[in-house]
């Protein structure tokens, strides 16, 4: 295979796939995670950064399953690398020839040192690489990259401007300003203009912040093409909202406090709901600006509420790794909590075993839009939208 020359490049190609199993990872989604490895193997060297313990109980189950190529890089659970997602630590990249991978420091690390444990883990995993720690943070799963006539951009969700405004006040941080950060970004991707989309002025509670990542309403493809969310949001499905607000549905379960009624938490569901498909429909706007064939991927609202995203996809070369969501929503989210920036989720997985995945309805549509493009399409049963997450927050597709 050609050397990538760039790090979108990399993403795409799937030589390498880096899979995070931290103190988030639950059990019951370790199917998921089968399921996603299996996918990228054999075409993949895969490494699973993760404690001995799951090494002990992973290994036994991806053989009995086939998966092959497997490295194992064990790390004591207090590992700052063990606290993220593995989407939100590292893009891969080159520059003047190199291999570079580029790792956002911990946004929520109490000292410089544990802001560079990241570059330093993946440094042991890829001796042959340059890695450096970028000097601002940043999500992967917030970042897309399109090659335009005037040159390349860098489309980035809001959310980068908030966790920096907090990050660059660090006492070891650059200090940079807006403004100043965009230009660092821009210098640091190797890329001549960036884009910041998202509406939200500032930042919404957590839980409501349905465009969290910019990669769970829009995916940047080969070949200048682009699949972006499209949710119908109208007065039908305005009502059938308020009805599972009134019915407790395990759906609102997430949602529920007990400093907000039933017809208040509706209300602001829905306008959040509303801004949502404007959301989708700027990604759309700027993408097909910037000369992007746009296609769109249909999503209903309870997909949103529950962080079920066809977008939040793999890319491995002519391979599309697409979610598999459950309509029955057995498992349920009982409680989420963001305490010093760090979510906490409380589960109740007592269900999952009876979730059915199926082809049909949203997956099957969607999987044929994918399979339209000229993809090999692979499915794997998706759990990890109960913690927020999904495919692409679980593997990162390092090159």
């Amino acid at each position: 295979m050609r050397e990538p020359a760039r790090f979108d490049e990399h993403l795409k190609s799937g030589e390498l796939s880096v899979t995070i199993l931290g103190n988030y990872f639950h059990n019951s989604f370790v199917l998921e995670l089968a399921h996603t490895a299996k996918a990228l193997s054999p075409r993949a060297r895969q490494v699973f950064l993760c404690t001995a313990e799951y090494r002990e109980a992973l290994t036994p189950f991806l053989e009995a399953n086939g998966i092959e190529n497997v490295e194992y890089a064990v790390f004591d659970p207090s590992s700052p690398i063990l606290l993220r997602w593995a989407r939100d630590i590292a893009v891969g990249g080159g520059r003047a020839g190199e291999r570079i991978i580029v790792v956002s420091p911990d946004k929520h690390a109490q000292s410089k040192e544990t802001a560079e444990a990241t570059a330093d883990a993946l440094q042991r995993i890829l001796p042959d690489r340059h890695i450096r720690v970028a000097p601002f943070v940043f999500e992967t799963g917030n970042l897309a990259f399109v090659e335009t006539p005037r040159g390349r951009v860098l489309i980035a969700g809001r959310k980068i401007v908030f966790d920096n405004e907090a990050y660059q006040r660090r006492a070891w941080a650059a200090g940079h300003d807006s403004r100043a950060l965009l230009e660092v970004a821009a210098e640091t991707f190797e890329v001549d203009t960036v884009i910041v989309v998202g509406r939200a002025p500032t930042r919404p509670d957590t839980r409501m912040y349905f465009e969290y990542h910019i990669d769970m309403g829009m995916v940047v493809l080969r070949g200048n093409r682009a699949v972006v969310s499209r949710l119908e949001y109208g007065d039908r499905e305005r009502a059938a909202l308020f009805g599972a607000v009134d019915r407790r549905h395990p759906i609102i379960t997430p949602f529920l406090t007990a400093d907000m009624d039933a017809e208040t938490l509706a209300r602001v569901l829905s306008e959040r709901l509303d801004t949502v498909v404007l959301e989708y429909e700027a990604y759309a706007a700027v993408l097909e600006s910037l000369g992007v064939q746009v296609h769109r991927s249909p999503v209903g609202w309870q997909h949103v509420l529950a962080s079920m995203s066809w977008t939040n996809v793999l890319q491995v070369g002519d391979r599309i790794v697409m979610p598999l969501y459950p309509d029955s929503l057995y498992g349920i989210t009982k409680s989420t909590r963001s305490e010093g920036g760090l979510l906490e989720i409380s589960l109740d997985v007592s269900a999952i075993g009876e979730e059915r995945f199926e082809l049909n309805g949203f997956n099957e549509r969607n999987y044929g839009l994918y399979r339209s493009l000229g993809y090999e399409v692979v499915t794997a049963p998706e759990y990890l939208h109960y913690m927020m997450g999904g495919i692409h927050c679980l593997t990162n597709v390092l090159e």
